[in-house]
């Protein structure tokens, strides 16, 4: 009753917060591309399998899948 409001902090994205597929699908090509020119090639391959399985075998929900991971 007389404490004074303290500061808060968003614990997690709200409804407004989405990310669209498209600008997924850009992230993880734009990272395979940056991990490639660094020398990463491990880490390139990650982003470039999950970019695959985004266009290729993304069915509209993100249920866990081994082959989302390259397995």
């Amino acid at each position: 009753m007389f404490q004074r409001n303290a500061k808060t902090h968003k614990a997690a994205l709200s409804d407004s917060d989405k990310i669209s597929y498209k600008s997924l699908v850009e992230f993880c090509k734009k990272a395979r591309i940056d991990l490639e020119n660094a020398g990463e090639e491990d880490s390139a391959l990650r982003f470039e399998v999950l970019e695959e399985w985004l266009r290729n075998d993304f069915k509209g929900s993100f249920v866990y899948s081994s082959k989302m991971i390259g397995l």
